[in-house]
Order: structure tokens, then sequence, then C-alpha cells
């Protein structure tokens, strides 16, 4: 585990935002974090990311990331127009079996 967290939380920030996928995309990170987030009788750290809407299809990565303390998420949605994700690309939000394509269909 790196030195990041006690960096940001000995000048007393106890809500830090990570960008990137950094829980959802690192499973490490969120099993290191379960340990030292209020441990040695430190106030825990709420922690909030941007996560991609397939981030869920790996059923056991947000137990870790709650049990880290992220909770706050921000998905964001670029279109529900398929031939548009398409385009640019963004697989994880095309196909049948994600939560924008059922949404699609309500």
């Amino acid at each position: 585990m790196s030195a990041e967290p006690g960096q940001l939380y000995d000048p007393a920030y106890r809500e830090v935002s990570p960008s990137d996928g950094t829980f959802t995309g690192h499973r490490h990170l969120p099993e290191a974090l379960i340990g030292w987030n209020g441990g040695a009788g430190r106030d825990p750290v709420r922690f909030s990311t941007q996560i991609s809407i397939d981030a869920p299809r790996d059923v056991g990565q947000p137990v870790l990331c709650n049990r880290a303390g992220l909770r706050q998420v921000f998905v964001g949605l670029e279109t529900s127009v398929p031939a548009a994700l398409a385009k640019a690309n963004k697989r994880q939000n095309t196909g049948s079996g994600n939560a924008a394509s059922r949404w699609r269909r309500r």
C-alpha cells in the first residue's frame, strides 16, 4: 500500500474523489484500503469516484469498494443512441447485457 492515503489524511482530508476508475479498475486498491480506512483509531475516509456503467459486471468489486469506503459514484452516460456509442468506441455502453441498453428498452 502506498503512502498517498496517509498523506491526504494527515492534513484532515476525510472525503477524497479519485478519478479514472481507480476503485473499479484496480482490485488491489480497495483490498488495501479496507484495512487502512478507519484503522488505528482514525476516522474513516469517504471516497467518491467516477465509474463505468459496466462496473457491476464484476460482482465482487462493488462490495470491495464499499468496504474500502466508497460511498458515492458518478456514472456518465454519453448517449443512449447505439450508433453514436459504437462510433465513439464505447463498447462498455453497447450490447444487450448492460444497464444502458436496458434503460433504452423501457
